[in-house]
């Protein structure tokens, strides 16, 4: 019998049904994270990461940012220089 490998995003998706069982305040902002357009990588990285506190609000606002600063680094580790090449690499 084959062992079926994973996906990426399908660990992601595991993750992330793992964390919102573990806590209810994780469920809603992985759920508002969704509402947002972030992508199932993104929000398995911002659950990751991100401080839990008794403000959904401060929770959305740290992960958005834990979200900025990991795509800033990614960007930069893809030799990209500033918003203007940003903008050209997406386009592209």
């Amino acid at each position: 019998m084959t062992k079926k490998q994973l996906t990426n995003k399908e660990i992601s998706n595991e993750f992330i049904k793992i964390k919102e069982e573990l806590n209810p305040q994780l469920k809603q902002l992985s759920k508002t994270l969704k509402k947002l357009g972030f992508k199932v990588n993104q929000i398995s990285y911002a659950l990751s990461n991100v401080v839990i506190t008794d403000s959904l609000d401060e929770m959305v606002i740290e992960s958005i940012k834990l979200i900025i600063i990991k795509f800033q680094a990614e960007m930069k580790s893809a030799g990209v220089k500033d918003n203007k090449e940003i903008n050209e690499k997406e386009n592209n």
